[in-house]
This record gives structure tokens, C-alpha cells and sequence, in this order.
């Protein structure tokens, strides 16, 4: 959640600091892992080792004394209780061979409406004969769609609009018998 420019301080630091204090607390309340991590450091304080392992027995003495080392360092900042984030700094990433690369393109240019379930029987054979590995029906559905070998035109399509004549009622024969 970002707030913005809403109270009257005069200072642009004084403010920065005091909007930054803010935006950490209402963090800090939203998120119950870093509330969860906040507690079991209060009670190590107070009671130590025991009564964290009476108060919470999964927590271990690792985990606290990682939690109170990086709330130590931040200065003790609310906000560096909690959980980073667990995402790789470097992703797989798919590598494609140069060869089929290009083989795939070149039948998706001569038939662009063969489909991977098709191409993979043709990219088998030329596995086989260039001496590569064989690749799945998603993975050439992969390669498809990233590199974009979509080389059919679609045509206009014109459709017609229907003609009939829709007979309307202008008034209801019921109604005249009854009066």
C-alpha cells in the first residue's frame, strides 16, 4: 500500500521519513507472518528460550535467531519480519536448438496451419537424422507460440445478416372480446 502526499508537513525529508514510518506499520499490521514473528520475539525477550518452545513448540532457536538478527540490523524496522521473497535470481530459462529452430519455422511457413500433434512426427524424423534429442508436443506448442510462427492470413470473413420479416402482434384479439 503507497499513501501519498495527504498531510500538512512543511519539510519534504521530515515528511518522506513520516510517511515511510506510516507505510511500514500498515504493512506490518496487514501481513501475520511478520505479527507472528514480532510475538515470538517479544516473549524471547522476556522469557527466553523455554518460553517461546512453551508458547509456539514449532518454532526452533535457528529461526529466532535469524528473525532477531535481521530485526537487529534494519534498526528494528517492523518491516524486516517479514518473509522475503523465495523467487530464484536466475529462472530456468527453455534452450532451443538453432537447428530446429529453424526446421520448425521453415515447415510453419510452407504449411502454417500444421499443428504441434503433426509437426512433432516431422521434427522426429529430423531428430533422428540430425542426430538430436526428440522434444514433446508442448514443448514444440512452446517454441511456437514464443517465437510466433503464425504465418496464416486470416481472410475477411463477411457474414450475412438474417432476412426475415418478423410479424409483429399490433393488438391483442383477447382484449377486444372482453370489452
Amino acid at each position: 500500500m503507497k499513501l501519498n502526499w495527504t498531510l500538512p508537513i512543511r519539510r519534504y525529508k521530515g515528511y518522506l521519513r513520516f510517511m515511510k514510518t506510516v507505510d511500514n506499520c500498515l504493512k506490518f499490521q496487514a501481513d501475520n507472518t511478520a505479527q507472528f514473528h514480532y510475538r515470538c520475539l517479544l516473549i524471547f525477550e522476556t522469557q527466553g528460550l523455554t518460553g517461546v518452545k512453551l508458547a509456539f513448540p514449532g518454532v526452533s532457536s535457528r529461526s529466532l535467531s535469524r528473525w532477531r538478527n535481521s530485526y537487529l540490523k534494519s534498526g528494528k524496522k517492523l518491516s524486516s519480519l517479514q518473509p522475503k521473497s523465495t523467487r530464484p535470481n536466475r529462472c530456468r530459462q527453455m534452450v532451443i536448438p538453432i537447428k530446429i529452430l529453424s526446421f520448425l519455422k521453415a515447415i510453419r511457413q510452407q504449411h502454417p496451419n500444421l499443428s504441434k500433434y503433426k509437426l512433432k512426427i516431422f521434427l522426429d524424423e529430423f531428430c533422428l537424422q540430425e542426430g538430436l534429442d526428440t522434444f514433446s508436443t508442448s514443448w514444440i506448442g512452446k517454441v511456437i507460440k514464443r517465437n510466433s510462427f503464425f504465418f496464416a492470413n486470416r481472410g475477411i470473413i463477411r457474414r450475412k445478416q438474417k432476412t426475415g420479416n418478423k410479424s409483429r402482434v399490433l393488438y391483442c384479439p383477447k382484449a377486444d372480446k372482453l370489452i
